[in-house]
């Protein structure tokens, strides 16, 4: 389910729909906003983010422009425009809004083929069941069984979810030229998806620092940290916000060439006077 906060005066409700409908509106508002927005512009020099905030970093989008990049904006999760501020910055930036509206479905696998594929991974789980025991286990008692018909059922929705996401992402990078790829985090769905095709077609990933991370050097914080994704795996390049996140990184293992210290976008609007 997707939340959506919806501010009535001073009093602020949150509203619950289901991701599939998420998605439905999310594209009928966009396709009609796009009109406004998408202009032609040159296909050569794209450079695609990837779940992006356009009205937190509006400034961020004209910096980009200015460097003669043409920004390609990517967002399953979040919308592409919240405001009438993040319209303009993407009008304004002749940014290019991916639409779903515009890709060409024809050559997607029908609905049959993938029931047939979602049928044949449901399989290899049934004939893999001690696998599946002993890692839902805590200190050797497995919980398996009481989550079993659960784990099917969100697996079975997932599937066919995460089969359409791929379609998406491979016609996207057919449709459009693009160069770079600027993430967040290599773990998210989305992020996950088009790093492994950007990583298929040869096309440099850019890891950007999200927030701030534990740097002891204590194993169980080294651990979570990579549960979390706070080191690169599969990106080019990784920015990050200062030196102290550059050593932890050095220090962790992770090689200096492909390390950037330049600061965050984070801040990038905020005015500071002596």
């Amino acid at each position: 389910y997707v939340t959506i906060p919806i501010n009535l005066g001073d009093k602020n409700i949150k509203v619950k729909i289901s991701n599939k409908k998420f998605l439905k509106i999310k594209n009928m508002v966009e396709k009609i906003v796009n009109f406004y927005i998408n202009k032609r512009t040159n296909q050569d020099n794209q450079i695609l983010l990837v779940e992006f905030d356009s009205n937190r970093f509006s400034t961020f989008f004209e910096k980009i422009n200015k460097i003669s990049f043409n920004t390609v904006l990517f967002n399953r999760r979040r919308p592409n425009f919240t405001n009438l501020k993040s319209i303009s910055t993407l009008k304004k930036t002749k940014s290019t809004v991916f639409s779903e509206s515009n890709i060409d479905k024809s050559l997607f696998l029908s609905k049959n083929d993938k029931e047939k594929f979602k049928n044949n991974y449901l399989k290899i789980l049934d004939e893999n069941q001690e696998f599946l025991i002993s890692n839902f286990s805590i200190n050797g008692n497995s919980f398996y069984d009481v989550i079993k018909d659960k784990f099917y059922d969100l697996l079975s929705r997932r599937i066919l979810f995460v089969l359409d996401e791929i379609e998406l992402v491979n016609a996207l990078f057919v449709k459009s030229k693009i160069r770079t790829v600027l993430v967040w985090s290599e773990i998210g769905l989305t992020e996950s998806i088009v790093v492994n095709v950007a990583k298929k077609n040869g096309i440099p990933i850019i890891l950007l620092q999200h927030g701030y991370f534990f740097d002891d050097n204590s194993k169980g914080t080294y651990e979570m940290n990579l549960f979390q994704g706070v080191f690169p795996k599969r990106a080019d390049h990784f920015l990050v916000w200062g030196d102290k996140e550059l050593r932890h990184q050095i220090n962790s293992k992770i090689p200096e060439k492909t390390l950037h210290s330049i600061g965050t976008p984070h801040y990038d609007n905020k005015n500071y006077s002596n």
